[in-house]
């Protein structure tokens, strides 16, 4: 037995992996990226996030190696388990990471991105990926990332770009920002060109003429591919909105509202009426709130859509809520809590008396 312990401590040494479990915190090996990701050997001189935070106070080792005993129990990204602790907040750790990776940290929020950049990548693409151009220099694209050590989207937009591909590293929250500068939908532009252009816009416009504007098939077409952009884009909310000089098209995802484009004013009319008569609305009434609802397919998915309009300043907005009727129930290790929050529902959920109240605001995921 003595023996069989030595010869494994010795392989293990001479692997780099002779750090106990229960060693401190500075000892143990752990992700680099937060990320589950075995860290780099040791022969590499890269320092570890969880040295660099401890080195710096950023956290505490009872901080350390609470998080880490999560982190080897769950399988939690070290970096989300600190996040869920509210030792660190994103930019933070995310500067950390990008010293410890060597990958430049950038913020995106309140930046002004070239939009000749930003198409180099398509929207859908960028959004899947979470990755966004922001510089080109000759043949190398720079691309901010939320997670640059995912060499499959490196690999994705490198073959999607023709470019070599220099990663830098952002927050979710700059990320999304940034997505929200893609220039109008490509999609819409080709459609608004074979919309008709009504000579005037008026609070008088007779029915007969809303309907037949909103039974174009350009218009048809037009909402039908914003409706189909908005589910693939996994948007819960889509919001036309029209203002002094243009119509400003915004798709709400995961909470956050973003920008996608504009239609031209005259363009607001044909849209909110085409919508109105999807939902079996009065396309007359413009001057009272009005709800109501359809159903369409997208991709095969059935697709339950709830409208709501409402008089503003420069005419009506519409509000369609986008239900998706296929989408799966999932499990509740499946609802991506956090490994301290799935523990505590757990064992709530096990006890045999007491009520339990799941409650939030509109869209924020109660049913599903």
């Amino acid at each position: 037995m003595t023996i069989r312990m030595g010869m494994k401590k010795t392989i293990a040494q001479r692997n780099g992996q002779g750090h106990r479990e229960d060693s401190p915190a500075v000892g143990v090996p752990m992700s680099p990226d937060g990320a589950g990701r075995r860290p780099a050997p040791d022969g590499t001189g890269r320092r570890r996030l969880g040295e660099l935070l401890l080195a710096e106070g950023v956290v505490t080792p009872d901080q350390l190696n609470r998080a880490l005993e999560i982190h080897r129990a769950t399988g939690e990204r070290l970096g989300q388990v600190l996040l869920d602790m509210g030792v660190v907040d994103q930019e933070r750790l995310a500067r950390h990471l990008g010293r410890q990776i060597g990958a430049e940290f950038v913020r995106l929020v309140g930046t002004n991105l070239r939009e000749d950049v930003l198409t180099l990548l398509p929207q859908q693409l960028a959004s899947r990926l979470q990755a966004i151009p922001i510089a080109r220099a000759r043949g190398l694209l720079t691309v901010a990332m939320v997670d640059p050590l995912d060499v499959v989207a490196i690999d994705d937009i490198r073959r999607t770009t023709g470019l070599s591909i220099k990663v830098a590293l952002t927050t979710v929250q700059d990320f999304q920002y940034a997505l929200g500068q893609y220039p109008t939908l490509d999609v819409a532009e080709e459609l608004v060109r074979d919309l008709p252009q009504p000579q005037a816009v008026d609070e008088e416009m007779s029915l007969e003429r809303l309907r037949r504007m909103a039974e174009d098939a350009p218009v048809i077409r037009l909402v039908n591919r914003l409706v189909e952009e908005a589910v693939r884009t996994r948007a819960s909310d889509i919001h036309v909105e029209r203002q002094e000089r243009h119509v400003r098209l915004r798709y709400r995802v995961d909470g956050v509202l973003l920008t996608r484009g504009t239609l031209p004013a005259h363009a607001h009319a044909q849209v909110i009426s085409r919508i109105k008569i999807m939902a079996n609305m009065d396309i007359a009434e413009r001057r009272l709130p009005q709800d109501g609802s359809f159903q369409t397919r997208v991709d095969g998915r059935a697709i339950d859509v709830r409208v709501s309009t409402i008089p503003s300043f420069y005419g009506e907005k519409a509000v369609l809520r986008l239900l998706d009727k296929s989408a799966p129930i999932y499990d509740l290790d499946k609802l991506g809590l956090s490994a301290q929050n799935y523990e505590v529902l757990r064992r709530i959920i096990q006890r045999p008396q007491g009520i339990f109240l799941l409650t939030g605001p509109t869209g924020s995921g109660k049913t599903t």
